[in-house]
């Protein structure tokens, strides 16, 4: 399968997985990936075309894919721990950044 609109290191069936949706739900997941490293950017401070480009951290990638789920689930039943993650992870990520092990914005 193809990479995911967005988030080239993603193929659109893992993608599919993750949200365990059908391909029905395609368009939708390719608008919000495609918005994952801008916001990942802002948060961070790690650079968006790093975490759409296939040389992306992983760590970056996970928090790339939580973040996917929560936006397309907001009022899912697991939202207030995945909301919990993101933000730990985004705290990792921006600390990383912060330190020089991992690029920064600019």
């Amino acid at each position: 399968m193809a990479a995911i609109n967005g988030l080239e290191w993603m193929e659109t069936g893992e993608a599919l997985d993750l949200l365990r949706v059908s391909s029905d739900n395609l368009p939708l997941i390719e608008q919000l990936a495609a918005s994952v490293p801008s916001y990942v950017e802002v948060m961070t401070g790690y650079p968006a075309e790093y975490t759409a480009g296939d040389d992306c951290h992983e760590l970056v990638k996970q928090l790339s894919r939580f973040v996917l789920q929560l936006w397309f689930n907001p009022d899912g039943t697991d939202s207030q721990a995945l909301s919990r993650v993101v933000g730990s992870l985004a705290k990792s990520v921006k600390a990383l950044v912060g330190v020089g092990y991992l690029p920064a914005n600019g």
